[in-house]
């Protein structure tokens, strides 16, 4: 009885034995050896580089027409490899891309600066000085001073519509029109009407222009300009105040339109800038304005203007993106 019992025993043992080894035989080759397979992308990953994909894809490949779940991860690894891959071939191209624009950006820059003075007007009648903080690499403000001849110098401040390279090229082309013009015409209104065609005459994209042109005579002391919607100077008579100004219309928006020039006498400091300064934000939102310019300017001596400037509306905007380009141009009278 007892040996029959055991003989009983171990078949049912064996039977249940081999069942129990061959579910574990299923187990093992369709869930444990999947997911130790799968397991092995954790050595292809590395942080901004694409995946080495091809070992792991043949790895997935004996998965992929699967039905059951392995199948549907399978091919979510693969699909998930490829649009990382894609991705980080896309991230590539456009940081090379960028590094290309930086460059030649950098180079327009030169360019730009280039055309512009290289150095202060310090003689014995005298001094102008400028600073020019553009809010792109390259700027749509501009200026430029030069003596004509012993006795006159030409002075000029302007502000073109858009910023960049557009705006960069554009005031290029009038920077080197007002000089080619200049050559021949000492008439600071029939310049600016002379430039206005031509930009009237060729301007498919609509740009336009604030400008103002003027020739002081040390002699005379007298300044003789026209301005075609520029910011009015502002002149020190004991104290810095606006000079009322007739603001003409923008260079580029009416042809035949016949400019005016002006005269003004200059005892001892005017300023040109552009609307850049006095257009400067805070985090509220508030302009820092002319009012704030002149008294400023009202409280400093002229050689401390222009650092101090710069630094005081840097503390005005307190880190807001600059919004636009500032230049300024001192002219003092000794």
């Amino acid at each position: 009885m007892d040996l029959l019992l055991l003989q009983v025993l171990d078949l049912s043992i064996f039977a249940f034995a081999i069942p129990s080894m061959l579910l574990l035989g299923y187990i093992e080759r369709k869930l444990i050896k999947p997911v130790m397979s799968f397991s092995k992308i954790e050595g292809f990953i590395h942080e901004n580089e694409k995946i080495e994909s091809e070992g792991l894809l043949k790895i997935y490949s004996d998965y992929l027409d699967n039905d059951d779940e392995m199948g549907i991860l399978s091919r979510s690894y693969t699909n998930l490899i490829k649009n990382n891959n894609n991705y980080i071939e896309n991230v590539k191209s456009l940081e090379s891309e960028k590094e290309r624009i930086n460059t030649e950006l950098n180079i327009a820059h030169k360019i730009q600066e280039a055309m512009l003075p290289k150095k202060s007007i310090n003689n014995d009648s005298l001094i102008l000085e400028w600073f020019c903080k553009p809010a792109r690499e390259v700027g749509g403000d501009f200026y430029d001073f030069y003596e004509l001849d012993d006795e006159n110098t030409m002075i000029m401040i302007g502000d073109a519509s858009g910023k960049g390279v557009p705006a960069a090229i554009f005031t290029t082309i009038i920077q080197n029109l007002i000089k080619l013009f200049m050559k021949n015409e000492l008439d600071p209104a029939k310049v600016l009407c002379d430039i206005n065609n031509q930009i009237c005459e060729n301007n498919p994209e609509m740009m336009f222009i604030t400008l103002f042109l003027g020739i002081y005579n040390k002699k005379t002391h007298k300044l003789t300009y026209a301005n075609a919607g520029h910011n009015p100077p502002l002149i020190k008579e004991d104290k810095y105040k606006l000079l009322e100004v007739a603001s003409e219309i923008v260079l580029g928006v009416l042809e035949d339109y016949e400019f005016k020039n002006h005269e003004m006498e200059i005892r001892q400091e005017l300023i040109l800038y552009t609307d850049g300064i006095t257009d400067a934000q805070n985090k509220e939102h508030e302009l820092y304005g002319e009012k704030r310019l002149i008294n400023f300017l009202n409280y400093h001596e002229h050689d401390e203007i222009m650092d101090g400037l710069i630094k005081e509306v840097n503390e005005f905007t307190n880190g807001e993106e600059q919004f636009d380009d500032m230049t300024l141009l001192l002219m003092h009278i000794k």
